[in-house]
């Protein structure tokens, strides 16, 4: 079978990497613990001690660990480990995020078919792939660095509404367009999946086009049935707990 050149085949070492990684920012692996040997780490990834070593010097690289000869490998002590909000509801992680910073990217017409979830836009609009939809684009700023990025896609009429400097002082959409118009919204179903990242949110965010990440996406509708928004929320794995509530009732 010819392999196919242009298909990215992404190495062993960075997906190692990024397990362990996920380890060390999530607090699983705690700041100045000891990490498992290199033959402990092979053993347990099925995988060379030599993809085991490359792994650890990317972590080294970026800080994260700190190896010493003789005495084994560490967490870095310096690690800040941020305690992962713990989301209940679609308004609870709307209200949380409205805390942080958000440093708005763009507001843009795109053809339905050149966005990432033409799919999903064509069903909930009505639309075809010819037809224009705005795309709006922002990041969650924390402690100065990127933690998060959002998109909502809307008809252009009422993203005319919207601009850089709102969503800089206002944050969320939604409050930007009750204050400039007279939407009245409806229901709403939201949804959670993790998903990799593709290329340009992965750029944004200073990660890698592999790393998993977990989608909140939330469709909207007026009061009055009509859709209004697609909106999704892109947050790290190590970055996010929902907590579900549950009675003893749920298993009877």
């Amino acid at each position: 079978m010819r392999e196919n050149k242009n298909k990215e085949v992404i190495p062993l070492y960075s997906r190692i990497a990024y397990s362990l990684r996920h380890k060390i920012l999530s607090g699983q692996l705690e700041p100045g613990s000891k990490i498992s040997s290199e033959e402990q780490l092979a053993e347990f990834y099925g995988v060379s001690r030599i993809t085991i070593r490359m792994a650890l010097s990317h972590l080294e690289e970026e800080n994260l660990i700190s190896r010493n000869r003789g005495k084994g490998t560490f967490v870095s002590q310096s690690i800040t480990i941020h305690q992962s909000p713990i989301y209940k509801s679609v308004r609870d992680f709307v209200l949380k995020t409205q805390r942080s910073a958000i440093k708005p990217l763009s507001i843009k017409k795109l053809k339905v078919g050149e966005t990432r979830i033409a799919h999903d836009i064509r069903s909930f609009f009505n639309l075809s792939n010819e037809d224009e939809i705005v795309q709006i684009q922002r990041i969650l700023m924390v402690d100065g660095a990127p933690r998060a990025f959002f998109e909502n896609f809307m008809r252009p009429d009422l993203a005319s509404h919207i601009t850089l400097r709102e969503i800089s002082e206002k944050k969320a959409i939604v409050r930007i367009l009750k204050d400039n118009t007279r939407i009245k919204l409806g229901r709403g179903e939201g949804y959670l999946q993790a998903l990799p990242l593709d290329p340009d949110i992965a750029d944004f965010l200073g990660r890698q086009v592999f790393d998993y990440f977990i989608r909140t996406q939330v469709f909207l509708w007026l009061s009055n049935g009509d859709p209004f928004e697609i909106a999704n929320y892109f947050m790290p794995a190590e970055h996010f707990k929902y907590k579900i509530d549950i009675d003893s009732t749920d298993f009877e």
